[in-house]
């Protein structure tokens, strides 16, 4: 009797328009967490999408930006969290990203194509709050905001010829992290460049008559003989010297527009493939069905280094390593811990490792993982397969959830 009443209540609930968790109902000893997890994340992204307009009334004109879920929507993904088996930790990990992806979103919307400049950061730290997002995650992203407009003017500067040390120097001056925003390698491809340019400034003024087309074709008389007029042989000499130096100059040019474009996409490509997790210190039971936006969390470092001389510590677990997948094939196990990857270490994380994956393809690369208390040195070639990725293993951060 108590359990008919039991049931006649939860369909009274279910008539009222209110889902109920269904514990009684999992799927995960029948789904991998990756595919669990991405299934979630979908269903918030569609429950997120501006609303579509009905029949007969006009779209808004522009772009519309996602939006918070409602409370019936936050009903139903507590659900179906239910049935996929995820824990609170694991929720709200994905809700966290959610969220920051959709102030970054507003974020871009708002600047535009502006710099961050200290009003524009105060105004964006104001949204982050009305957002409900911890401080330090709001700080992450208006800096990694504030790096992309940096990249992008200095791309600007860069095309139209106006990089130089000086705009370097007033960056720093502004209190602005050189050594983040450029590496020790473009810095000092800017140094040569204007140090080329110098010279060849100061090759100009004692031959500047033997660069127009008139002296370059009258260094010998009417009758073929050098002129006595004019130190043929330092005109020459002179000519050369400063065909070197501009085609250096050409070329330094060119280094740094590649320099520049690869910090560009970096920047972006970490910025869109970063992952969030929760601290490690948080506990699971203090996450209230996964739903709140309260506690900070950490964002991995998004400016992959070259690999250092020695490598101290692991920033990836492997949670599973597909069978036939290159990663199986080079002797991967599930367990491992991954040290570095080619270039990739920790310092970069798995943002690096993500955006570093399609350079890296049909390369035979070293991968060095600890395995217990041992290093283990493995060669393995990303390719594709019959299975995802280039090399068939889910990993998950180190002491994240």
């Amino acid at each position: 009797e108590a359990e008919r009443q039991e049931g006649e209540a939860s369909e009274d609930v279910n008539r009222a328009g209110i889902p109920q968790p269904w514990t009684e109902i999992t799927l995960a000893k029948d789904m991998h967490l990756h595919d669990r997890l991405e299934l979630y994340r979908s269903v918030l992204r569609a429950v997120s999408e501006p609303p579509k307009p009905k029949q007969g009334e006009d779209a808004e004109v522009g772009f519309q930006l996602p939006h918070e879920p409602s409370e019936a929507d936050l009903r139903l993904l507590a659900s179906l969290g239910s049935i996929l088996g995820l824990a609170p930790a694991e929720v709200f990990s994905i809700h966290q990203e959610a969220s920051v992806a959709r102030f970054r979103e507003r974020a871009q919307s708002y600047l535009g194509q502006d710099e961050v400049d200290e009003a524009r950061r105060e105004t964006l730290l104001g949204m982050a709050r009305e957002a409900g997002l911890p401080a330090e995650v709001a700080e992450s992203v208006v800096e990694t905001l504030k790096l992309q407009s940096l990249v992008a003017s200095l791309q600007l500067a860069h095309r139209m010829g106006a990089l130089s040390l000086d705009r370097i120097r007033a960056l720093r001056r502004g209190g602005v992290d050189v050594a983040k925003l450029m590496s020790a390698e473009m810095r000092l491809a800017l140094f040569r460049q204007e140090r080329y340019a110098g010279q060849c400034q100061d090759a100009q003024p004692g031959t500047q008559s033997f660069f127009s087309a008139a002296a370059l074709s009258h260094t010998v008389s009417a009758q073929g003989f050098p002129r006595a007029d004019v130190d043929v042989t330092a005109a020459r000499t002179a000519r050369n010297r400063v065909a070197v130096l501009r085609n250096d100059y050409k070329a330094l040019t060119d280094e740094m527009a590649t320099l520049l474009h690869t910090l560009h996409a970096q920047e972006r490509s970490s910025s869109s493939s970063s992952s969030v997790r929760v601290s490690s210190g948080m506990r699971e039971s203090a996450v209230p069905s996964g739903l709140s936006l309260a506690a900070p969390i950490a964002v991995p470092a998004h400016d992959p280094a070259p690999r250092p001389p020695h490598v101290t510590s692991a920033f990836a677990v492997a949670e599973d390593v597909a069978e036939g997948s290159p990663a199986a094939a080079a002797g991967v196990r599930k367990g491992d811990r991954l040290m570095a990857l080619a270039h990739v270490t920790a310092e970069g994380g798995l943002a690096a490792l993500s955006s570093a994956m399609p350079s890296l393809e049909n390369r035979s690369i070293e991968m060095l993982v600890e395995r217990g208390a041992e290093r283990v040195s493995l060669k393995v070639t990303p390719q594709q397969w019959a299975g995802r990725g280039l090399l068939g293993v889910y990993w998950l951060p180190v002491g994240g959830v």
